[in-house]
């Protein structure tokens, strides 16, 4: 995958997306094109990870991905909660 690709996708997921399936092609991921798209629409972060496991495997990018995830989904639960 392509690091500035990875480096959008850390702040705008869906635009890294659009960015990498116009220039290069979504890296292949293995599940059904349906699941493929409703994560791409509902949590595209998830969709993002997928895709660097099965591209990288586990390495730096997937736990900088796996942090910004968890700190995003956090403090929205967060933010939730306390209004």
């Amino acid at each position: 995958m392509d690091p500035a690709c990875l480096t959008l996708g850390l702040f705008l997921p869906r635009l890294a997306m659009l960015y990498f399936w116009l220039n290069q092609g979504l890296p292949p991921v293995p599940m059904p094109d349906s699941v493929e798209l409703i994560l791409a629409v509902a949590v595209p972060r998830v969709l993002i990870l997928i895709m660097i496991y099965h591209s990288m495997g586990i390495c730096g990018w997937f736990f900088v991905h796996l942090l910004a995830a968890l700190a995003v989904y956090g403090g929205s639960a967060y933010k939730a909660a306390r209004d």
